[in-house]
């Protein structure tokens, strides 16, 4: 998660994307430990929100 999940939710939410796990924001989650891992969804934010309303 901070090696790759954290520098490319930053560069897409500052292009006007979206960084999410299916559940909140990306940016938002407080790491536990160096290797941590969670799910990744990067998109428009209508591409995302359809992505995960499909999950769901």
């Amino acid at each position: 998660m901070l090696y790759e999940a954290f520098p490319l939710a930053f560069l897409a939410e500052m292009t006007g994307c979206v960084a999410t796990t299916g559940q909140q924001s990306i940016l938002d989650i407080k790491p536990d430990s160096f290797h941590q891992r969670t799910p990744l969804y990067i998109g428009s934010p209508v591409m995302v929100e359809n992505l995960v309303g499909f999950l769901a």
